[in-house]
């Protein structure tokens, strides 16, 4: 029996065509280059609220927009949507820990990632942060 409550799932990738903005509960946690694999710590979009949208794949084929109080982002338009894989959501906190632009807002009682990281990814991994 399918569950039919409200979607629980927090994290989202959304892909253009350079890039992965990785999303926890609608705010920018991650950017991922999408050629090479690498991490990009210094990306504006971090930290950033991500325009809500009715549906994750509402998002297809149009630019993403996060913003903050005082900036605004916008990226080319949207290729692709998916869930990320555990592995994935266990680099969170390492990129979070490195990236000086870390103005997360605080929102519902959000706080930024923090502690200690729990699973250590596989060798195989690529975790270049830049």
């Amino acid at each position: 029996m399918p569950y039919k409550g409200p979607d629980r799932r927090i994290h989202a990738v959304f892909s253009t065509r350079n890039r992965q903005y990785h999303v926890r509960s609608g705010v920018c946690i991650a950017v991922r280059d999408k050629k090479t694999g690498v991490w990009i710590s210094l990306s504006e979009a971090i930290g950033m609220l991500l325009e809500q949208r009715p549906s994750m794949f509402d998002y297809l084929g149009h630019p993403l927009r996060f913003f903050s109080q005082s900036q605004e982002v916008l990226t080319t338009r949207v290729e692709d949507v998916f869930r990320p894989e555990r592995t994935i959501v266990d680099v969170y906190d390492i990129v979070w820990s490195v990236s000086p632009i870390r103005r997360m807002p605080k929102i519902n009682n959000m706080t930024p990632p923090s502690g200690p990281v729990l699973d250590v990814p596989k060798a195989s991994q690529k975790l270049a942060v830049v």
